[in-house]
């Protein structure tokens, strides 16, 4: 049967008997990055899981009785937290590349792609039944399965290998899969020593400020429009911002943020701006490294970083900037800003947010 050489681990976490825990709400410890929460229905248990330091977590679970079925998912990431990791046609060529172990014992010439779309990014899935397949004469034998269904699916910086077995295509069983990877987010660790709260008007931001020193507090400047901190560490710092949405989206606030960085006091001929999507936290990152052009800055530039993003309700804006000489590399002070940007925890609702303070 050709879902023997997909993976050895998919046979035998199915014949496993199932933890006595109810599974309709499983968190898989990711190493370094919170957890993966899935919710499924009750009929399905959890088999196994295994998640070793530093190495992809994989989670098993089966649902028995009349309507039964297998998933097993297996989280990757990037150790250089390259975004390419997870684009789009990066996952494609995953997903493709997979199919080599598959065709042989499968009855379809051709697997074609299906999309995927989840909570926090997308993906691709097919089908195949396999050819060796014979069904038994009385009840099926537990953990063989005549069709099996894999893809891939980004989940913010990470990427989700899964693999359904189901008796039939695009049954309940799959579809409640289906529907549980698309559903899944990541929580986040715990904050912890390194993480930092930023709170005022009524909006609490948590995220990654290890070596930072808090230079200013909540600062009202106009209207809606705060700034609940500012940070520096050697020469790179950070304003935290919040405005009211005003019915704004996050398309509106990318544009915003293009705006700024094409400012008055930064366009200069060639200036590039760049905006870069991020999935987790949602938002977009523009980045305007340009040569500020004033006499007293000659031999100096002035880079800067916006990230656009909506939390709690708010628009919530981080504004990065960092003196440099010209010449020097900016990929070290990105990836930076990224490493930030990506720490910020997921928003609790509005209302859980703490009370001003100054």
């Amino acid at each position: 049967m050709f879902w023997k050489r997909v993976s050895w681990v998919v046979r035998a976490s199915l014949v496993l008997v199932p933890l006595a825990v109810p599974a309709w709400s499983q968190s898989l410890p990711i190493p370094d990055r919170g957890s993966l929460r899935l919710v499924m229905p009750p009929e399905w248990k959890e088999v196994q899981r295994d998640t070793p330091s530093n190495l992809p977590p994989t989670l098993s679970l089966a649902r028995t009785g009349t309507l039964r079925g297998s998933l097993q998912v297996t989280v990757f990431w990037s150790p250089k937290n390259e975004p390419e990791f997870v684009s789009l046609p990066q996952i494609r060529a995953f997903c493709l590349r997979g199919q080599t172990t598959i065709k042989g014992g499968a009855i379809e010439q051709e697997l074609p792609l299906q999309t995927l779309t989840g909570s926090q990014g997308s993906g691709f899935f097919y089908d195949a039944t396999d050819k060796d397949y014979k069904a038994p004469q009385g009840d099926p034998t537990p953990g063989e399965f005549p069709i099996l269904t894999h893809g891939e699916l980004g989940l913010g910086e990470l990427l989700l290998s899964f693999t359904i077995m189901s008796d039939a295509k695009q049954d309940a069983a799959v579809k409640e899969a289906l529907a549980a990877l698309q559903s899944a987010v990541v929580q986040r660790a715990v904050a912890g020593p390194s993480f930092t709260k930023v709170q005022g008007v009524g909006v609490e931001v948590v995220l990654d400020l290890a070596g930072y020193e808090r230079k200013e507090g909540l600062k009202h400047h106009h209207g809606a429009y705060y700034q609940l901190g500012f940070f520096g560490d050697k020469g790179l710092n950070l304003s935290i911002l919040v405005d009211d949405l005003n019915g704004m989206s996050l398309g509106d606030l990318e544009k915003a943020g293009i705006g700024q960085s094409q400012g008055s006091a930064k366009i200069l001929s060639g200036g590039k701006v760049k905006s870069e999507a991020i999935e987790q936290p949602k938002g977009f990152l523009i980045s305007y490294p340009g040569d500020m052009g004033a006499p007293q800055f000659q031999g100096y530039f002035q880079a800067q970083w916006y990230f656009e993003t909506i939390h709690q309700g708010k628009w919530l804006e981080l504004h990065f900037s960092k003196v440099m000489k010209v010449g020097d590399d900016l990929q070290p002070i990105h990836a930076e800003v990224e490493r930030i940007v990506r720490s910020i925890q997921p928003a609790a609702p509005a209302s859980a947010a703490s009370s001003p303070k100054a």
